[in-house]
């Protein structure tokens, strides 16, 4: 992970990823927050 490292989606088994995110105190998403996120980004029909 690098400083400029922001958000991270990481689902309950992530690993060492996540343990390295959560170091710098990176944000962590869930797969429902992100998809939250992104279904805000969408253009709606």
């Amino acid at each position: 992970m690098s400083k400029r490292t922001t958000p991270v989606v990481a689902g309950e088994k992530a690993g060492s990823k996540r343990t390295k995110a959560e170091e710098p105190g990176i944000r962590i998403l869930g797969p429902e927050e992100f998809a939250v996120l992104v279904a805000d980004l969408l253009p709606t029909t």
